[in-house]
C-alpha cells in the first residue's frame, strides 16, 4: 500500500478494512449474548457483464456456546486491521491490548481487557463457507467455493503463559494473531481500503457502524446507489426471523440513515418502488471536513488542560456542546473569573457534562461576534432549498392532473396495492384505512417523481 500508516489528532487511527467483510456479515445487530445465534447466511443471485447469473452463498457459522460476534467485536477487528497496516501486514500481528483499546478510543481497565480477548476468541471460532462471494483480487474473480475456513487462525495472551520464557510473545510482552490465508490474500493483493476509523467509532449506533461500512464501500465512485431492502437486511446482519417485513426493516434503517445523513455521510435516502432503498453520498468535502472540525476540538480540549482520553470521551457524548463550552470557557478566561481559577480544566469538563447555562454578559458579547453576512447567506441557501422542493411539489402535482383517468387509476391502484403488502397494520377498520390512504398518496407521488427524475 502506498498511504502511510498516520494518527488523526486526539490518538484515533486512521483505520482499514477488509472489502469483502465490509459488505459481508460476520456479525449480528445486538449486545445481548443470550439472544447470540451461532449461524448467520446470506443468499443472493447476481449477474455479471458476462451475462451468466450466478448463485452467491455466504455462511458463517461458530461453536452454539461462543455465539457469533456482535458488531462491537467486529469493531475490534478493525482495530486489528489498523495495527497490521501499521507492521506492513505480516502473517502474524503483535500488539498490547493498550494498543488495540487506544485506537478504538475504549477506556483502558479490567473489564475492557476481558471484553477484548472474548472478542477476539468469538472472531477466531468463525468458519465461513462461501460459493462465489470472496473476491480474489490478484485473479479479479470469485472464488468459486470456500469450505469452513477461519478468518483468524489463533491467537496469543502473552500474560497467559508469563511463566515460559520461550513464547515469542512472552519474551516481545505483546500479544499476537495469525491470520488465515484467506486474510492474507487479502492483504498481499491489495484488497485492503481506507476507513475514516475516528469518523466510525463515533457513530452512537451499531446498525449505523455497519450501514456505513458497507455504503462507505459502495459509493467510493458512486453518488447513489440502490438495494433490495431484504437484501441489506442481510447484509448488515439483522435477524431475518425478526425482520420479515418492509416496514419493520424501515423502522430499523431509519435511525440509522439519520445518524449518517446528521453526520454529513448522506445527503438522502429514500425507500422506493419494489422495495429497494436508494442512498445519495453527500459531496466529498463535507465528510472531511466534519472529521478536520472533530479533530481540531480535540485539540483545542487539550490545549486548555483535558487529558486526550478525556477529550475524546466528551467529544463521543457530547459533540454538540464542544464549541458552545469552549467559547464559554474562554470568555471566563478574558473576564478573569473566579470560576475557572481553582481548577480550569475541571470545570470545562464539568461544563460539558452538565450542559452549563451561560454566565450573564456572554450571550450579548457573542451576539455582536455574530458575522450578519454569514447569517443572510444561511438564510438565502435555506430560502432557495425550500423553494426548489415546492417547485417540485408543484410539478408533481401537475403532473398528476395531466395524467388519464384510466393511468391515474392505474398508478393509484399499484400504489395502493404496495401500500397493502408493506402495512403491518390489521385491516377493516377507520385508522387502517386512513394510514393505507395515506401511503398510497405518498407511495403515488414518489412514483410521478421518479418519472420527473429519473436515478
Amino acid at each position: 500500500m502506498a498511504t502511510e500508516y498516520k494518527k488523526i489528532k486526539g490518538g484515533v487511527t486512521e483505520g482499514r478494512d477488509e472489502m469483502n467483510l465490509a459488505e459481508l456479515p460476520i456479525s449480528i445487530l445486538t449486545t445481548r449474548r443470550k439472544e447470540v445465534p451461532h449461524i448467520l447466511e446470506f443468499n443472493k443471485e447476481k449477474r455479471f457483464k458476462n451475462k451468466l447469473v450466478y448463485k452467491q452463498q455466504w455462511k458463517v457459522e461458530t461453536i452454539p456456546e461462543v455465539g457469533l460476534p456482535t458488531v462491537k467485536d467486529e469493531g475490534f477487528l478493525l482495530g486489528l486491521f489498523a495495527l497490521a497496516k501499521r507492521q506492513g501486514f505480516p502473517k502474524k500481528t503483535y500488539f498490547t491490548t493498550y494498543e488495540l483499546l487506544n485506537i478504538m478510543g475504549v477506556k483502558r481497565g479490567k473489564r475492557w481487557y476481558q471484553e477484548v480477548e472474548r472478542a477476539i476468541s468469538r472472531l477466531q471460532a468463525l468458519r465461513v463457507t462461501s460459493d462465489n462471494c470472496w473476491w480474489n483480487n490478484k485473479k479479479k474473480e470469485y472464488i468459486g467455493h470456500i469450505e469452513a475456513t477461519h478468518l483468524i487462525e489463533s491467537y496469543t495472551f502473552w500474560y497467559k503463559y508469563k511463566s515460559d520464557n520461550k513464547v515469542e510473545e512472552v519474551k516481545k510482552r505483546k500479544n499476537s494473531i495469525t491470520w488465515s490465508d484467506l486474510i492474507l490474500q487479502s492483504f498481499k493483493h491489495d484488497f485492503i481500503k481506507s476507513l475514516d476509523l475516528n469518523f466510525y467509532i463515533t457513530l452512537e449506533q451499531g446498525i449505523s457502524q455497519r450501514l456505513y461500512r458497507l455504503l462507505d464501500k459502495w459509493l467510493y465512485k458512486k453518488s447513489d446507489i440502490e438495494i433490495d431492502i431484504f437484501e441489506l437486511r442481510d447484509r448488515l446482519g439483522m435477524s431475518r426471523e425478526r425482520n420479515k417485513y418492509v416496514s419493520r426493516i424501515w423502522q430499523k434503517l431509519v435511525p440509522a440513515c439519520e445518524e449518517l445523513k446528521n453526520r454529513e455521510f448522506l445527503e438522502k435516502y429514500k425507500i422506493l418502488q419494489n422495495r429497494r432503498v436508494k442512498f445519495v453520498k453527500a459531496s466529498k468535502g463535507e465528510l472531511k471536513a466534519d472529521n478536520e472540525d472533530r479533530s481540531k476540538e480535540v485539540e483545542e480540549l487539550t490545549a486548555r488542560g483535558i487529558t486526550t482520553q478525556s477529550a475524546r470521551e466528551l467529544l463521543k457524548k457530547y459533540p454538540d456542546r464542544i464549541h458552545k463550552h469552549i467559547e464559554i470557557f474562554d470568555y471566563l478566561k478574558k473576564q478573569d473569573s473566579h470560576l475557572i481559577k481553582k481548577n480550569p480544566a475541571g470545570f470545562l469538563r464539568k461544563s460539558i457534562e452538565k450542559d452549563y447555562a451561560p454566565p450573564q454578559g456572554f450571550l450579548e458579547v457573542k451576539e455582536e461576534e455574530i458575522s450578519k453576512k454569514e447569517f443572510l447567506k444561511q438564510e438565502r441557501l435555506r430560502r432557495e432549498k425550500e423553494k426548489k422542493e415546492q417547485k417540485i411539489e408543484e410539478e408533481i402535482t401537475q403532473a398528476i392532473e395531466k395524467l388519464s383517468e384510466e393511468e391515474l387509476q392505474r398508478l393509484k391502484e399499484a400504489a395502493r396495492n404496495e401500500a397493502e403488502r408493506d402495512s403491518s397494520l390489521t385491516p377493516g377498520n377507520d385508522f387502517y384505512e386512513k394510514s393505507i390512504s395515506v401511503q398510497t398518496e405518498a407511495i403515488l407521488r414518489s412514483k410521478v417523481r421518479e418519472r420527473l427524475n429519473p436515478g
